[in-house]
């Protein structure tokens, strides 16, 4: 029997290996100027993150080009910075949702008082708002149009005003909702897991199975439970997207007509399919140097599409070690809809939980 060297034996299982695709390229941040601070929100909630003693709030605005099909995108950006002194344990990239136009911070107290707690944790925060729909694009593609938020990340990890590049830290996101799909699209598609040491989503990832969301009746959208505190047929039953506003707003994301038309053999599935972060061409869905949790509201009687779409996302990716899925926490005591972040679990405030899972998952996983 022949009798092969370790060497040699690496170098058959290398070669054998299918090719991953490469990461989709991210757009340019570019005319990065300071600005006031605004002082009112789209959404009507103030948009000024809370600043720590000593700390130091600044604002500037963005210009966001280079994405394929895309037309340029001007966006405003928050930044807290820390007291001089403070020992910093790392830096949050905050997302909003929908289309993400007004910035995390105004969705209310709840979110000034997860900051707070962030900043007292000891991170310093970026939080984004774009002038328009980031999903948006001319040639339409949800997958495209997270091109945008991808530059902003990749350009607060590198530029020396904010992170610095620093390995020694944690660099870390979340997001919210339409803000949720995009860090799910920056992880599968856009090669983020190379820079995020810790990722959080609540109510989402939405997008990630578009194709169940407007063609519920598809044989290939059967659901797996979620968390015991939602039953699988109450998530089954929320999980096309709503009448009206909702199915149009994704058939003119997608450049479709029939969201909302459940046949099981819908004209627009696959171009849904393309345009999910699960399903998407190429998709990387394992990330060993990326903790990675999921936070969820799941009152029955306010429930929509957010949960249970995210669920796909849940069960399929891998954070940290092979097969390992994202630390999922449920609640429907305190929250109706998609505000998590006005609930308790155990009577704990979620706000207070998810600074300490951010506290222990944000540390640094990618130095050299």
């Amino acid at each position: 029997m022949p009798r092969f060297t370790s060497a040699f034996l690496l170098l058959l299982l290398t070669a054998s290996a299918p090719a991953a695709r490469a990461a989709l390229p991210a757009g340019t941040v570019v005319n990065v100027q300071g600005i006031p601070c605004p002082t009112t929100s789209p959404n009507g909630g103030d948009p000024t993150p809370p600043v720590p003693a000593g700390g130091r709030l600044s604002c500037g605005r963005v210009l966001v080009t280079n994405c394929p099909g895309a037309p340029d995108l001007n966006a405003t950006v928050w930044i807290v910075t820390l007291a001089p002194g403070t020992t910093l344990k790392g830096t949050i990239f905050l997302h909003s949702g929908g289309g993400g136009t007004a910035n995390f911070t105004s969705s209310g107290a709840s979110h000034h008082t997860l900051e707070t707690n962030y900043e007292n944790a000891g991170f310093q925060l970026l939080d984004i708002a774009w002038d328009s729909d980031w999903e948006k694009t001319d040639t339409p593609s949800i997958l495209g149009g997270a091109c945008r938020p991808a530059a902003v990340a990749r350009w607060a990890f590198s530029d020396p005003h904010i992170h610095g590049g620093r390995r020694d830290i944690g660099f870390c996101g979340q997001g919210h909702s339409g803000g949720s799909a995009a860090m799910s699209y920056l992880m599968a598609e856009y090669g983020l897991e190379d820079t995020f040491d810790y990722v959080m989503l609540s109510a989402g990832p939405v997008f990630a199975r578009v194709d169940c969301g407007c063609d519920t009746a598809l044989s290939t959208c059967t659901l797996t439970s979620l968390c015991p505190e939602l039953p699988l047929a109450t998530m089954q039953a929320a999980l096309g997207y709503a009448s009206g506003g909702q199915q149009a707003w994704l058939d003119n994301l997608t450049g479709t007509s029939t969201c909302g038309q459940n046949t099981g053999s819908n004209p627009g599935d696959p171009i849904w399919r393309a345009d999910s972060s699960v399903t998407a061409s190429g998709a990387d869905l394992a990330y060993p140097k990326t903790g990675m949790s999921a936070w969820y509201c799941v009152d029955p009687a306010t429930l929509n599409t957010s949960s249970p779409e995210g669920s796909y996302y849940v069960h399929t990716v891998s954070q940290l070690l092979p097969g390992q899925r994202p630390d999922v926490f449920c609640t429907k005591t305190g929250c109706t809809g998609e505000g998590v972040y006005n609930g308790t679990i155990g009577g704990v405030p979620v706000t207070t939980l998810m600074a300490q899972k951010m506290a222990a998952g944000c540390i640094p996983r990618h130095a050299p």
